[in-house]
């Protein structure tokens, strides 16, 4: 599989809602998570319209690497991240093509030639927490 091959993937956000009265439960309601929450969910994660400490630029922090190992659930990074060549981590663009779609996008100008295997989004432009991973 390479690394940019068609991948179908989602994620489910449900709303949950209890209501107690005196200590003990008297309602639990399943919650529709609408279209523009969703968006805004999102919006929030990306671009970081919380502007908290841990995601000052949001998750928009492109990095490529040249990793061999497949990604899992628990990876904190890319497996051998690239920082020279051109091809270092850096701030990507976030746009909105369509309702319930948040993309990043970062072109690099490259001076060398890597065997780019593996690609991520993060929120700082070194370390940081890592969001996904390819």
């Amino acid at each position: 599989m390479g690394l940019f091959s068609k991948r179908s993937e989602s994620v489910k956000i449900k709303g949950h809602l209890e209501v107690f009265k005196n200590g003990k439960r008297v309602r639990n309601l399943r919650n529709l998570v609408v279209d523009v929450g969703f968006n805004d969910i999102i919006r929030t994660n990306m671009l970081n319209l919380e502007a908290d400490a841990d995601h000052v630029d949001g998750c928009r922090y492109v990095a490529v690497g040249i990793g061999a190992v497949a990604a899992a659930a628990g990876d904190t990074a890319l497996g051998s991240e690239i920082v020279d060549s051109g091809m270092a981590r850096a701030l990507g663009t976030y746009t909105e093509p369509a309702t319930k779609q948040g993309r990043v996008a970062k072109t690099f100008s490259v001076t060398g030639t890597k065997a780019v295997t593996e690609a991520g989004l993060l929120n700082a432009a070194a370390a940081g927490i890592l969001l996904n991973r390819q």
